[in-house]
């Protein structure tokens, strides 16, 4: 009736354009079966982190900004597991994702281009920091489409 998990997932590396994008997250999670059956309802505790790079141009030199951005969430969310014969499970979820804090930092590979030209890197960073700004304080769709694993 009451069940417990530790979750990890990852958003694998995406590119398009000039732009990679890489992801993690966990999550410790607390689960209610009101049936005794596969259908659940929870809540999980855990943090997201996003990696992007990004190269642009400036003054005729490539230079790579790199975004770090952490943040701790509270998920409610519902879902269905299906429980086989020695403990392995399919199931999916879905909830939604609250945003409690978040950390960003954004780098670049080179200092010194950094150092001659201020005002165009401090351009590259704040449009990257006012995206961040934009959905990092919103709450965000939770979907866990194919999950699996073993109850132990």
């Amino acid at each position: 009736m009451i069940g417990a998990s530790f979750d990890y997932g990852i958003l694998p590396s995406l590119s398009f354009d000039d732009v990679t994008i890489k992801g993690s997250n966990w999550n410790i999670a607390a689960r209610f079966y009101p049936f005794f059956e596969s259908f659940f309802v929870g809540v999980g505790f855990g943090k997201q982190t996003l990696k992007g790079l990004k190269v642009d141009t400036i003054n005729g030199q490539a230079v790579t900004a790199t975004a770090d951005y952490s943040q701790t969430i509270l998920i409610p969310h519902i879902g269905w597991r299906r429980v086989f014969a020695g403990g392995f499970f399919f199931g999916t979820e879905l909830g939604v994702q609250l945003p409690i804090s978040k950390a960003f930092t954004i780098t670049t590979d080179r200092p010194d281009v950094e150092a001659a030209f201020p005002t165009q890197t401090n351009d590259l960073k704040n449009s990257a920091n006012v995206q961040a700004d934009k959905y990092g304080d919103i709450p965000l769709p939770w979907v866990g489409i194919i999950q699996f694993g073993i109850f132990l």
